[in-house]
């Protein structure tokens, strides 16, 4: 845990400065053509079955067991599978990008530098889904905090080599740095597993075998459906940005989605220890206990990310003034919207992690389709109609699909409301209200002086009346969760 919080600060850290840097050395259009690109890994990881997510517990259960021969046939056919498949559909995904980004893209210049930036970004994605595999392998032995380790090398590694190679080479110095990046995770994850494993012998003297292979993929399928159908929600959202709003846009969503996303990882990190948990009770059939649990996790969830969001929001024009150089009314709207989204969706959180513990996996998977597809009817009838707020498209689709799951984990939506009680209510009008007085002083431009002293005043009123309404529950839900961790 201490090193997946380590790893949590140093990518918060490294993103909020490397983001700064490329915004302004290159610019928001160029931040905007980098995303374009990479959302292209979603299209990719949908094209390839999320093997990771079936490696790392047959490693662990084979090493566990002494089955030398499974073990061996797991890394031989992991590694093989990693080469192999991933090959071809970056090859073909190419070609469909090459004719089809001119559609979203609609700046010629910006076209031919997406064009150019393209094929690094594909070898550096083929080079990831190996590293993957790799990390997947280091996992699985149980050596999680090695992990850790290595993703921060190679993080800190990408971002050293972003500030010498951005000035000379622009938006593809990115490229070439992310990937000596993943370059660098293989390698010292290879290095690893030849200390540890006798790797050379495993991958000179194995054959690819068809049992090995349906460990491998059966598992995977429903984490495979979930990645196809979030094609429909990131890079749709991207391309209906850049289509609608423009490539600049694209650039202010990558940093808020950024900003937005981090937020919920600290909570996420403590909710998928409860996986095995929740598994446990399951099994014993202690249903007084997962009820219990769920709940003190649900007012952990939506109560943390509650209190980040506002105090987020309220830093939100120095964030802006630090990342931009100005305050940016358009990047501070799409922030809010973004938080607003995911807000909601934090309180369906726990309801996701459970049915992941009980084998509900068709749940989560039907909640992504309907995110998926409410997110691309959204952003083409928003944007139609107005392209200023289809950002709007991506906030909603969470929204829905949050109500989905919540509804599907309770049975009604009277159950749903019980999960809540009038102070929860008070704290998501106060977010409101503050998300809408932010706006009304960004459009009236106080000075940079008042800005800041407002920041200081509403972040204190909203940690003082905060834990003052709520410190005894935040005080029996942080010692609840600090026997979860034990």
């Amino acid at each position: 845990m201490l090193f997946a919080i380590i790893q949590f600060l140093v990518f918060l850290l490294g993103n909020f400065f490397l983001y700064r840097y490329i915004n302004l050395k290159l610019g928001v259009e160029q931040l905007g053509v980098w995303s374009i690109v990479t959302s292209v890994s979603s299209l990719i990881s949908a094209g390839l079955i999320n093997f990771n997510a079936s490696i790392v517990p047959l490693i662990a259960d084979a090493k566990t067991k002494k089955d030398n021969v499974t073990f061996d046939n797991l890394i031989f056919t992991g590694f093989s599978m990693s080469f192999i498949v991933s090959l071809p559909m970056i090859i073909l995904i190419y070609f469909i990008l090459k004719y089809g980004l001119i559609y979203f893209v609609n700046e010629d210049n910006l076209y031919q530098e997406s064009i150019v930036l393209m094929p690094f970004i594909l070898l550096s994605i083929w080079i990831s889904n190996i590293s993957s595999i790799i990390i997947g392998f280091i996992e699985g032995l149980n050596y999680t905090f090695v992990r850790s380790i290595i993703l921060i090398i190679g993080f800190l590694v990408f971002v050293i080599f972003n500030f010498f190679l951005l000035p000379k080479y622009g938006i593809v110095g990115a490229a070439y740095a992310q990937i000596i990046q993943f370059l660098l995770i293989c390698f010292l994850g290879l290095l690893f597993l030849f200390k540890k494993i006798n790797l050379y012998s495993i991958l000179i003297s194995n054959k690819v075998c068809l049992t090995t292979i349906k460990k491998i993929l059966l598992p995977s399928m429903n984490y495979q459906m979930s990645s196809l159908v979030m094609l429909f929600f990131d890079p749709v959202t991207k391309l209906a940005l850049s289509k609608f709003g423009g490539i600049s846009t694209v650039g202010y969503y990558e940093m808020a989605n950024k900003l937005a996303m981090q937020l919920r990882n600290p909570f996420l990190s403590i909710l998928q220890v409860t996986i095995p948990i929740f598994a446990s009770f399951n099994a014993k059939l202690f249903i007084a206990e997962q009820v219990k649990l769920y709940k003190i996790l649900f007012r952990f969830s939506f109560l943390g990310y509650s209190f980040a969001a506002m105090a987020l929001i309220t830093l939100l024009p120095s964030v802006s003034k630090f990342l931009i150089g100005e305050v940016n009314t358009e990047f501070i709207f799409i922030c809010i919207t973004l938080i607003i989204g995911w807000l909601f969706n934090s309180c369906v959180n726990p309801a996701y992690y459970y049915n992941i513990a009980v084998q509900k996996i068709s749940l989560n998977t039907f909640c992504h389709i309907i995110m998926a597809l409410s997110n691309l009817i959204l952003c083409f009838v928003i944007g139609t109609i107005d392209g200023n707020f289809t950002i709007l498209a991506p906030s909603f689709s969470l929204i829905i699909s949050t109500l989905f799951l919540l509804y599907k984990h309770e049975g009604s939506f009277y159950k749903i409301m019980l999960l809540f009680n009038l102070k929860d209510f008070i704290v998501v009008f106060m977010i409101v209200v503050e998300s809408l007085f932010m706006l009304y002083l960004i459009k009236y431009k106080l000075n940079e002086t008042k800005y800041i002293f407002f920041c200081v005043t509403v972040f204190g009123i909203i940690l003082v009346t905060g834990f003052k309404i709520y410190m005894r529950e935040f005080i029996s839900i942080f010692y609840s969760i600090r026997k979860i961790d034990k």
